[in-house]
C-alpha cells in the first residue's frame, strides 16, 4: 500500500484552484477504495483530480463509483481539466452514507471488448467531505 501513495511533491505549478497544495500529492493504483464514516444525513463529496507526474491521462482513464452506483465512467482528468497540471474537481451532492459510510471505489479503466493492454491506474489527490447545505 506505502507504494500506491505519492509521497514526493510534484514541483510543476498546478493552474485552476485557489490551492494548489491539494494537487501535489495523491493515491493511485489499478484499483482501490476509500470508506468514509459519516453519521447519518447527506453528504457533499468532493473529488480533487490534476494530470501531474506526466500522467497519460487516455491511457489513465478510470471509473468511480459511490456507494456502489457508477458516478463516472472512463473519467480522463486532463480532458476534464482542460490539460495537464490543472485540477479538476468532481462534486456529488446529496450523498447519504450506507450502514454508517461512504463508500469511493477507483478502478482502472478497460475497454469493453477486453482490451489485451494493461490498465492504467486510478488516482485521486484530496476528497473533501462537508454535510449538505
Amino acid at each position: 500500500m506505502a507504494a500506491c501513495w505519492w509521497t514526493n511533491a510534484v514541483s510543476e505549478e498546478i493552474t485552476g484552484t485557489s490551492d494548489p497544495e491539494l494537487y501535489r500529492y495523491g493515491y493511485h493504483a489499478q484499483d482501490f477504495w476509500v470508506n468514509l464514516t459519516v453519521g447519518p444525513g447527506e453528504y457533499s463529496v468532493r473529488l480533487k483530480f490534476a494530470a501531474t507526474r506526466g500522467i497519460d491521462t487516455q491511457s489513465n482513464r478510470f471509473n468511480i463509483c459511490l456507494n456502489g452506483r457508477d458516478v463516472a465512467r472512463s473519467f480522463d482528468v486532463g480532458a476534464a481539466a482542460g490539460g495537464p497540471n490543472k485540477a479538476s474537481d468532481l462534486v456529488f451532492n446529496h450523498t447519504a452514507p450506507q450502514n454508517g459510510a461512504i463508500e469511493i471505489r477507483f478502478t482502472a479503466w478497460r475497454l469493453a471488448d477486453g482490451d489485451r493492454a494493461a490498465p492504467g491506474e486510478a488516482f485521486v489527490q484530496a476528497i473533501e467531505l462537508l454535510p449538505s447545505n
